[in-house]
């Protein structure tokens, strides 16, 4: 049988609830249950990665009972090796409700516009890579910054281009004018 942090890790990437809340009741503390051996994700990156939106709800709310207890938690537990954050997560598979959630949750500059990534890329800059118009748009309805440049000095328009977004570029052009 594989230990308990395995189990959860297993659970949520599967997206089974019934396991994940059973394993948390009894071990709280595996909320977070960084992998090292993937570049640092935690339960919530798995969760919102798979777009399993009830599985982050009760992630998010394990979360806040803890940081009510725990002040050693701080916001870079919550980030992974090579910067990506749980806003990161969804957009590569389009999962809007899931980005949405986590949207509600991570509020502010330092979760929407945070670089992460090979190239340093924010979130927004993923969603024209990935041509995720909704996600395009709700990260520009929650403030994200469509002027930043990524690693490269390629700004999310640039980005629009080289990919093919064409709606993402509509979305863009819809929101600066």
């Amino acid at each position: 049988m594989l230990d308990p942090p395995e189990r959860l890790r297993k659970a949520i990437v599967a997206g089974n609830l019934a396991i994940s809340k059973r394993l948390l009741a009894r071990f709280p503390e595996l909320w977070l249950n960084v992998d090292p051996a993937h570049q640092g994700w935690c339960n919530l990156h798995y969760a919102s990665f798979h777009g399993h939106y009830l599985v982050c709800f009760h992630l998010v709310s394990q979360m806040s009972r803890v940081r009510l207890n725990e002040s050693s938690l701080c916001d870079l537990d919550l980030v992974t090796f090579d910067g990506l954050t749980v806003l990161h997560m969804p957009l590569r598979h389009h999962h809007s409700q899931t980005l949405h959630f986590l949207l509600q949750e991570f509020l502010g500059a330092r979760w929407l516009d945070r670089r992460g990534g090979p190239v340093h890329r924010t979130p927004l800059h993923y969603c024209c890579v990935f041509r995720f118009i909704d996600g395009v748009k709700l990260l520009l309805e929650y403030g994200a910054d469509w002027r930043l440049p990524d690693a490269n000095g390629d700004t999310c328009l640039h980005l629009c281009f080289a990919y093919g977004g064409l709606k993402c570029i509509e979305a863009l052009l819809n929101y600066v004018m």
